[in-house]
């Protein structure tokens, strides 16, 4: 499933790219989802992103960490591994959403576009079933609990410094599904990353 999500954004964000109106009518616009009932915007939002380097970096993530968790999933859950693993990326869309929609509420300036929340929730549940199985962070190899542990520090500070174009509760919340999901699926998936921790 990784690659038809992988082929689907990049087309639907070259469209968007293309078209303005498509972009306009797919951002996350908290106002526009509150106010005008545009609920469609929790999702159409993730399948667009504001550049090729954007689109390139979170499709190219999602495509190493994407097969891993597929695999997992369909040894943990069987047939239903799909279906989960479908539910896993667009619920993490929908969910790292959710903090940024009631923090942003007010702001009729803001908006954003993006799969970082569930290319974050895909990373993380990757590092759920691998603790110890290595990344590359900046072209620096680290064990992956360990990138994670950075990851959800870094999207803590940065979240409440509020100084860059970035969502950063956008990330951590995507992150926090990640690794949640799995485990309100199946528990003895945190029984067993305990095991492979220590």
């Amino acid at each position: 499933m990784t690659i038809p999500i992988v082929v689907a954004t990049c087309i639907v964000s070259i469209m968007a790219f293309k078209n303005r109106e498509i972009f306009n009518k797919s951002m996350f616009v908290p106002h526009k989802i509150l106010n005008d009932k545009e609920w469609y915007r929790l999702v159409s939002h993730g399948l667009i992103h504001a550049d090729w380097m954007h689109l390139g970096f979170n499709m190219f993530a999602l495509f190493m960490f994407g097969k891993a968790v597929e695999h997992h999933f369909g040894r943990s859950f069987g047939s239903q591994g799909t279906f989960y693993f479908i539910l896993l990326y667009i619920g993490g869309i929908a969910f790292a959403s959710l903090r940024t929609l009631q923090k942003e509420k007010d702001n009729y300036m803001y908006s954003s576009v993006g799969a970082s929340g569930a290319v974050s929730a895909v990373v993380m549940t990757s590092v759920l079933f691998e603790p110890w199985q290595n990344i590359y962070i900046y072209f620096i190899e680290v064990p992956g609990i360990i990138g994670a542990a950075g990851f959800i520090a870094y999207s803590v500070y940065m979240g409440k410094k509020n100084v860059d174009n970035i969502n950063h509760d956008a990330h951590l919340w995507g992150a926090l599904f990640g690794i949640t999901f799995p485990i309100i699926l199946d528990y003895t998936i945190l029984t067993d990353f305990f095991n492979k921790l220590f």
